[in-house]
């Protein structure tokens, strides 16, 4: 009987820490499975803040705004507001050029984390990340915007890729727009979900740059012959972004 009293505390004590152990292996496993589960501040407050931005901008501008996502689908609308020149229009442009960088800064951020491509070496916050990369697609569609002007200067069809190079932007601030809502989910739900929010934003990227291709192919051959705007077209979109993809896969998909 003494024996068995001297045991018993012994067992409770192993028992106590096996179970220690488990609980603390088991809160492990569930952290590192459901990284996501709680969203960090930063996401809370920094996409809170991106909403409430588009929100002040559509109630500001909502008639434009409406019209904006009209003009996608309506080539009429997309020229009518072109030749329009309203200052409204010019500020909302403004207002969802900047949205679209950042928004698409922050998906290129969550795909290549997906995808396991560090794109910046060493540690950066998910923001800086995230800016630098809408920073990255700033810089690119600038130059672009540049070399749009200056084909028209040469080729003496200004006109003709003013609108062209609108439609361009309409077709990438709505993108923007369309982006967000995925988002503004990826740092809200499970890592092992974030690959159907990734794909259907690829999907919707696709299906925006096929859509894209005939508008600008349709304003092309509006003004110049079928040849010449194939040669445009293959000059202006085609091979800068195959020079894109192979600068990218080069440093950071073969590293």
């Amino acid at each position: 009987m003494k024996n068995n009293a001297n045991i018993r505390p012994e067992n409770s004590l192993t028992s106590a820490t096996v179970s220690s152990i488990l609980i603390m292996n088991t809160s492990k496993s569930y952290n590192q499975n459901n990284s996501n589960y709680f969203a960090p501040d930063w996401a809370v407050f920094t996409f809170l803040a991106l909403l409430i931005y588009l929100t002040v901008v559509r109630f500001k501008l909502r008639k434009k705004f409406a019209e904006m996502f009209t003009a996608v689908i309506n080539y009429n609308i997309s020229r009518r507001i072109f030749e329009s020149g309203n200052p409204q229009y010019i500020r909302l442009n403004f207002f969802l050029n900047l949205f679209f960088c950042i928004s698409i800064g922050f998906f290129l951020h969550f795909t290549f984390k997906h995808f396991a491509i560090n794109v910046f070496e060493g540690y950066l916050h998910p923001i800086f990340k995230s800016l630098l990369l809408g920073g990255v697609v700033l810089v690119i569609y600038l130059a672009k915007y540049i070399l749009y002007r200056i084909v028209g200067i040469v080729v003496n069809i200004q006109k003709t890729v003013k609108f062209y190079v609108f439609n361009f932007f309409l077709f990438n601030r709505i993108l923007g727009i369309v982006l967000f809502p995925l988002v503004l989910f990826l740092p809200f739900i499970l890592e092992q979900w974030n690959y159907i929010f990734i794909w259907i934003g690829i999907v919707l990227g696709v299906l925006f740059l096929f859509i894209l291709t005939i508008r600008l192919v349709k304003i092309l051959t509006n003004k110049i012959p079928a040849f010449f705007a194939f040669m445009f077209f293959i000059f202006l979109e085609i091979l800068p972004f195959a020079m894109i993809v192979r600068v990218f896969y080069n440093n950071f998909i073969l590293t």
